[in-house]
């Protein structure tokens, strides 16, 4: 049986494991305020409402702590991380940084702006 032509549907295949999938829709209601700051996850109710085992959840819960988007305490659960001062501090300060690259990407006056 000859295989060999199989290579090119590689790019068929998904490339994210269904706790990455989770991951990304838990992501998706975060950032759209959907979870709030400082609100406990449940494990039950999200894992029966997206029909995943408790172990992918918690897999997409290490992915997302990682993040620093959930925060994880002992014998208590998974809560959406609230943001500090600092950290919002720390968001401008690489904003400043990739928005002044870009500006100066650029070049001199006048600027190409139609392809932006």
């Amino acid at each position: 049986m000859e295989v060999s032509g199989l290579e090119g549907d590689r790019v068929l295949l998904g490339r994210l494991s269904t706790a990455e999938r989770v991951a990304d829709i838990l992501r998706d209601r975060i950032a759209s305020g959907y979870f709030p700051p400082g609100v406990r996850l449940s494990e039950e109710s999200i894992c029966g409402a997206l029909s995943v085992s408790r172990n992918t959840l918690r897999e997409a819960f290490r992915l997302l702590t990682h993040e620093r988007l959930l925060v994880h305490e002992l014998n208590r659960g998974v809560f959406v991380r609230v943001v500090t001062v600092e950290d919002l501090a720390d968001i401008y300060r690489v904003r400043e940084i990739v928005e002044c690259a870009a500006v100066r990407g650029l070049g001199e006056p006048p600027y190409r702006l139609a392809p932006v």
